[in-house]
């Protein structure tokens, strides 16, 4: 018997990353499902000039994030940082309109902990970072470790760079998606 709540069936599946039934996706227009769809041929032929499709370096991953977030928007953090996700591990995704930012990660002491965790699991490791605010908003990311160096990856701006303020008001919280290669 079926408790749970009737989800939208997710519009644009073949683009979009896996880990959507956990987020209630919103209505796209067929506008909407066209930038996707352009936006992921665009990635997906970017992501030829990478050995397997993946992106080696911060300047990699930067040439790639203009096409993660073609609708532009601004509360789907948590279907973007599973698109990152799936880009880092060359597989080329698209983010659409699905709000909320719960991507099931625990509880860390910040910044400084979760480098610690990706350093300590080798090159390419990753992870999705979630931040709650003491306002009760939050926010998602992604964090990588490419050639033992951290990367912060917010595929919403879309930016990546090498360091994330420890004063961010609120609770830190991490997944560690990907083990890298040792």
């Amino acid at each position: 018997m079926h408790t749970g709540v009737a989800r939208r069936p997710v519009q644009g599946v073949d683009y979009r990353p896996s880990g959507m039934a956990y987020l209630n996706d919103a209505p796209h227009t067929a506008q909407d499902l066209a930038l996707l769809a352009n936006a992921h041929a665009k990635l997906k032929l970017l992501m030829t000039m990478f050995p397997n499709g993946v992106p080696q370096t911060a300047k990699d991953v930067a040439s790639l994030l203009p096409y993660v977030n073609p609708l532009k928007g601004t509360a789907n953090c948590a279907e973007i940082s599973l698109a990152v996700r799936s880009v880092l591990l060359g597989d080329a995704r698209v983010a659409g309109r699905s709000p909320g930012n719960n991507m099931n990660a625990f509880p860390i002491a910040g910044p400084q902990a979760i480098e610690k965790e990706l350093l300590d699991a080798g090159n390419r490791a990753q992870g999705n970072v979630q931040l709650m605010f003491p306002d009760g908003g939050g926010h998602g990311l992604n964090a990588v470790n490419l050639h033992n160096k951290v990367w912060w990856v917010d595929g919403q701006v879309p930016a990546i760079g090498d360091a994330i303020s420890s004063n961010v008001g609120g609770n830190w919280f991490f997944t560690l998606t990907d083990r890298g290669l040792h």
